[in-house]
């Protein structure tokens, strides 16, 4: 499968107020590891299967027929750099929702393909059972993408 950005996914007005729930509302945990040798530390967070992660999915199934395996965000400050991992499931939906992150810090790579900038309102979807990783900000300003990880659907 070949990897696919789609710039402005959400009407902006959307995109700004998942920007602000995921940054203000939903509690974020630490110890979550993308693999059992990783010895990051990002802080991820638990999504609940709102109306809106339901729009969402709904929009995410007009570019690809999936069905949600699960759904939750990372956040990463300053030296919290992901590792490579693969993820669960087919395909990885990966939204980056952060406003104040430059773009030249946070980057996404998928390895063998290389760096993906982080942009707000951005959704890149890969195979995932491709090893990525999220780079950290260079900067104390948060990161956060909002993760779906999903199978093909029948």
């Amino acid at each position: 499968m070949k990897t696919v950005i789609i710039d402005n996914w959400l009407e902006p007005d959307l995109a700004d107020y998942l920007s602000l729930y995921l940054e203000e509302t939903i509690l974020y945990q630490a110890g979550h590891k993308s693999n059992m040798e990783d010895d990051s530390c990002i802080l991820k967070g638990q999504v609940l299967f709102t109306p809106l992660i339901q729009f969402l999915l709904f929009k995410l199934n007009k570019l690809l027929k999936v069905h949600m395996l699960t759904v939750y965000t990372n956040l990463q400050y300053q030296n919290m750099d992901g590792r490579w991992h693969s993820d669960d499931g087919d395909v990885t939906f990966l939204y980056m929702s952060s406003k104040k992150l430059q773009s030249d810090e946070g980057h996404f790579e998928i390895k063998g393909e290389g760096k993906y900038e982080y942009k707000f309102n951005r959704l890149i979807y890969f195979d995932a059972s491709k090893p990525h990783k999220g780079n950290s900000p260079r900067t104390n300003v948060p990161r956060i993408t909002l993760a779906f990880k999903t199978k093909h659907a029948l």
